[in-house]
């Protein structure tokens, strides 16, 4: 799955629960540490969360939008992260900054 950089901080900080069953949670284990950012990365990223799960990502460029890295997300974590999306869209917990990217997952498929 090809991400950009605000796609990894929206599944890290907003789309994966804090919370859930044993196997959830290895899932989202296993996604956060392939999605995880470099040192470098870091040192770039203004993030907050002024209300709850809302993520505010301050200074955004041009260049954190474009998806050109591929992620190699096995087909239970894509399944995973497509059934969280579709939990914040149900709930509405859809945002501005998160609509993109849960569009993105909702729609995905593996070519």
């Amino acid at each position: 799955m090809k991400l950009s950089i605000v796609d990894r901080i929206i599944i890290d900080q907003s789309i994966l629960p804090e919370a859930g069953t044993i196997e959830a949670i290895k899932t989202i284990i296993s996604i956060r540490k392939k999605l995880a950012f470099s040192q470098a990365e870091m040192m770039g990223l203004s993030i907050s969360k002024p209300y709850g799960n809302i993520v505010q990502i301050d200074k955004v460029t041009p260049e954190m939008v474009v998806r050109e890295t591929d992620y190699p997300l096995a087909e239970n974590e894509i399944i995973f992260l497509k059934n969280m999306s579709k939990n914040c869209n149900e709930n509405g917990w859809v945002t501005m900054d998160s609509l993109d990217t849960i569009e993105m997952i909702l729609n995905y498929n593996e070519q």
